[in-house]
């Protein structure tokens, strides 16, 4: 009998060039947080999002966004991301970046 991964048990993910914390449920990504200033905040990003297609390449698990993010290139890539929101398509584009750009710093000793 072959093992069976269930999409309705929730998986979250950080994405760090982003800026996001996606939400595997029900094999959607759903948009569950944001950094404040971070890329995908600032390029229209709104909690409940689901993402649909990144550069034209349909996703529906967290391995298909990392590649298809990762192969456009490094930190300061435009990213073509088409969400589902409402229940209507709607384009943007991320810039990513670098998280040490966005996130805030540990204090030194």
């Amino acid at each position: 009998m072959k093992a069976q991964i269930s999409n309705t048990l929730p998986c979250y993910f950080w994405s760090r060039q982003a800026g996001t914390i996606l939400f595997l449920r029900d094999g959607r990504l759903l948009v569950r947080g944001l950094v404040k200033r971070g890329p995908a905040f600032e390029a229209g990003v709104r909690l409940g999002d689901a993402v649909i297609e990144v550069a034209g390449a349909p996703v529906g698990v967290l391995a298909d966004f990392l590649r298809r993010v990762w192969a456009l290139g490094r930190a300061g890539v435009s990213v073509p991301l088409t969400v589902s929101r409402g229940g209507a398509s709607v384009a943007l584009t991320v810039v990513s970046g670098d998280r040490d750009d966005y996130l805030r710093k540990p204090p030194l000793q």
